[in-house]
């Protein structure tokens, strides 16, 4: 990058605060106020400071000089160096992305493979239950869409998903490659400016789960049957956005809001007084929970079963998946576990959830339970 049109560009940016800027708000202020008003208790002497804490007072209400010297910081930022502040990378054509899908936590290739393990444990936990556990990964939003990145994307992070699936293969643990279905419209499967996928993106990876589990599981039956219909048009402000913060003064030059369509799914009439037993579990992040998305509508409908969702917004794939194994009770009558997992986290560190420690703890209880004990080892 040249140094000296950047050293301008800044000094700008200087002048401008300092400046324009205070004077643009002032005036903003006196308008929609018409002129100063605060109030001043006329019992007390102006050397008390009573007079100055109010006008300053007044100040921090109405000049947001503050936010408007962000706003102006941001769009420096995203129109001459196509850039946000840390959390979000700026692709091309509009398209934001989460920078956790592209740079590297500490430890990362020991925490990805601390996490197989965790997620094998899982499995084999679920297993010795007579229950089939699923892996649902949601590929990173980038891989997806990499023609989008407006540069390169580590070597590092583009192995993880094959790593993942023959990873996971290998310790027997049934893992759906969804990575294969996504890519044929990739570009209708994500919001540009947010993290998530698009009811499109989550209807897909519904279907391929479904596709697994009676090719590669031999499920056969469909107990229920569910219809999907399209709801009423939304605008969505993406999560990415607040990594460029435009709004208020610049919002019309940055990357506009999306809208979509919103679907729901319902049980058809004839099956409305059918069992209502639970067999199938959904376990995930806001992917699964959020029910913009209706994630979990299309599982029901592609597998033709009901569910009981216990994913959870905001805490990543794994904390809702130690929070259900706290009781498994829970587990009673259930057969399927689907388990949806984002690439992106899957090289962090949860070592602080102990998986381990709460698995053999569930084993010793499933042992006792059915009469029998643990030798203990010399």
């Amino acid at each position: 990058m040249n140094i000296r049109p950047t050293c301008f560009i800044y000094a700008v940016y200087f002048v401008l605060i300092l400046t324009v800027v205070p004077v643009v708000s002032l005036s903003r202020s006196l308008l929609d106020e018409g002129g100063f008003s605060f109030e001043v208790d006329s019992e007390r002497s102006l050397l008390d400071g009573s007079y100055s804490k109010n006008f300053e007072s007044y100040f921090d209400r109405n000049l947001s000089l503050y936010e408007l010297a962000v706003s102006v910081m941001a769009a420096i930022h995203y129109f001459v160096f196509s850039e946000g502040s840390g959390g979000v990378v700026v692709g091309k054509d509009g398209w934001l992305f989460s920078s956790e899908e592209i740079e590297l936590p500490v430890n990362a290739a020991v925490n990805l493979e601390q996490n197989l393990v965790t997620i094998a444990s899982v499995s084999e936990f679920f297993e010795a239950l007579d229950i089939t556990l699923m892996i649902t990964p949601v590929p990173a939003k980038v891989r997806v869409l990499r023609q989008q990145l407006d540069g390169a994307w580590p070597q590092s992070r583009d192995d993880v998903y094959r790593h993942m699936i023959e990873s996971l293969q290998q310790s027997g643990v049934h893992v759906v490659d969804t990575y294969a279905g996504m890519k044929v419209a990739a570009s209708s499967l994500f919001f540009r400016s947010d993290t998530h996928w698009t009811p499109s993106g989550a209807a897909i990876i519904a279907q391929a789960t479904a596709d697994y589990w009676r090719s590669e599981v031999g499920a056969t039956s469909i107990d229920l049957t569910f219809s999907t219909e399209a709801q009423a048009v939304q605008k969505l402000e993406g999560d990415l956005m607040s990594f460029i913060p435009l709004a208020p003064w610049f919002s019309s030059w940055g990357p506009g809001p999306e809208y979509f369509r919103p679907s729901q799914t319902y049980a058809q009439a004839s099956d409305l007084f059918a069992s209502t037993e639970i067999n199938t579990l959904l376990v995930g992040t806001s992917y699964s929970a959020d029910e913009r998305w209706n994630f979990a509508g299309f599982l029901k409908q592609a597998l033709g079963r009901d569910l009981a969702n216990y994913s959870a917004k905001g805490q990543g794939p794994y904390r809702p998946m130690h929070k259900l194994l706290t009781d498994i009770s829970v587990f009673d009558g259930v057969d399927l576990v689907v388990w949806e997992i984002p690439e992106r986290y899957l090289m962090d560190s949860y070592s602080e959830l102990k998986f381990s420690q709460l698995l053999s703890r569930n084993a010793d209880t499933q042992l006792a339970a059915a009469g029998l004990t643990v030798s203990p080892t010399n």
